[in-house]
């Protein structure tokens, strides 16, 4: 009777109530960069998630969410990244880093690296070590595991994902905002120039990587003023995601 209580238990610590909507965070990565989620959903990408501890026990989840999600690079229909989390921020970047690094799972250009604890295991039911989520562009949880992981339940949730967002997103030069001064030096003033309600902004160095992101309620000649102070001279392109599609500017920043 003991053995069958223990295994009952097991099994419902597999797979718990995922919530019905993924909650927010912002805050920075492992390289320093400013993270947010829905930005990133609002982009159209689909997220995983896996909490690690890191630990033994966390290696094949783990390593399983890398797998399949470097599997997607080579597909169309819309962006997957995997966001690798230090269960309760308790375990430095570096660590976290090395870590995976020995197991398999280098730093890669869909994988971000978080000890931050504004990214709360529990705000998808009970804890677990590892813990794996999906997230769709619409902010819906697809999946939802702790302890252990389902290579065939992954797979089927990140389609289900993509299936359920826009198949491709447009990009086009900006026309519903205008990025002021160009060039710029320590601020950058961007009006919105049409009534975009919740839109996603987000600034990339020449090189792609997110120098600022940040979800915004805006109206038609509201004007947003960005601290551009600590970003190098340099060519950056401003993104503004919407549910239109994204729209992109060029922005030159002197010093």
């Amino acid at each position: 009777m003991k053995n069958l209580i223990v295994l009952l238990i097991s099994l419902s610590a597999i797979f718990t109530a995922a919530a019905d909507e993924a909650k927010d965070f912002q805050c920075k990565d492992c390289n320093g960069q400013q993270k947010s989620l829905y930005a990133e959903l609002a982009s159209g990408s689909t997220v995983v998630i896996c909490w690690v501890m890191p630990c033994g026990s966390c290696v094949g989840p783990a390593l399983t969410c890398y797998n399949v999600v470097n599997n997607y690079q080579s597909k169309g229909g819309g962006r997957v990244v995997y966001y690798m989390v230090d269960d309760f921020a308790d375990t430095d970047c570096g660590f976290v880093t090395s870590w995976a690094t020995g197991y398999n799972m280098p730093p890669a250009s869909f994988m971000t690296q978080f000890s931050c604890s504004s990214i709360k295991m529990r705000d998808y039911g009970s804890t677990g070590m590892p813990k794996t989520i999906v997230i769709g562009p619409n902010k819906k949880v697809y999946y939802n595991a702790n302890n252990t992981i389902n290579f065939q339940q992954l797979i089927a949730a990140i389609d289900a994902a993509r299936a359920d967002s826009p198949s491709s997103v447009q990009e086009s030069a900006a026309n519903d905002f205008s990025v002021f001064p160009n060039p710029a030096g320590n601020e950058i003033n961007i009006r919105f120039d049409a009534d975009a309600s919740n839109v996603a902004l987000e600034i990339t160095d020449n090189l792609g990587r997110i120098v600022f992101s940040r979800l915004l309620t805006v109206s038609s000649g509201e004007t947003i003023d960005i601290s551009s102070a600590e970003l190098p001279a340099g060519i950056y392109s401003v993104r503004l995601h919407t549910l239109r599609g994204i729209q992109s500017s060029h922005l030159a920043i002197i010093r």
